[in-house]
């Protein structure tokens, strides 16, 4: 006999792990924080070659004024405010990078913990049911 709750903890445990990216599963082998922090150290990374990758686009494509407008001690100025908008922007990235992971840490982790629980369910489901076949199996060998 086909027990309906069964398939269905069934369905959606097969759904779940046809749907769910595998990103979801790997999150589950860090901790918060080692996970967190390694998502915000690559966006900060990301952040910072794309804004030294831009700073080299403007420096040649105003090379020539770089040249003949600007004294050594003015190119100085120049960088230390680069450097300045760079600690900015990579600051920034870590900071949306960290809320944004965060929250997709939690995500994951109860879509986790719902798929361990139907899991679970579904295992008490099984036992139960061996339980009864077995009560029936006994119950017919003593007639």
């Amino acid at each position: 006999m086909l027990n309906e709750q069964k398939i269905r903890k069934m369905v959606e445990i097969a759904r779940f792990e046809q749907e769910a990216p595998r990103r979801v599963f790997r999150t589950a082998h860090f901790f918060r924080d080692d996970y967190v922090s390694f998502q915000v150290i690559k966006a900060m990374l990301g952040g910072f070659f794309a804004l030294c990758l831009l700073a080299a686009l403007w420096v040649f494509y105003h090379s020539e004024e770089l040249m003949w407008d600007y004294t050594v001690m003015d190119l100085w100025g120049v960088v230390l405010k680069f450097a300045a908008v760079a600690l900015g922007v990579v600051l920034a990235c870590g900071g949306v990078a960290f809320i944004i992971y965060l929250v997709k840490y939690q995500k994951d982790k109860n879509k986790l913990r719902r798929y361990r629980i139907n899991l679970k369910q579904l295992l008490i489901m099984e036992e139960e049911e061996k339980e009864q076949s077995s009560g029936d199996s006994e119950g017919k060998a003593r007639e």
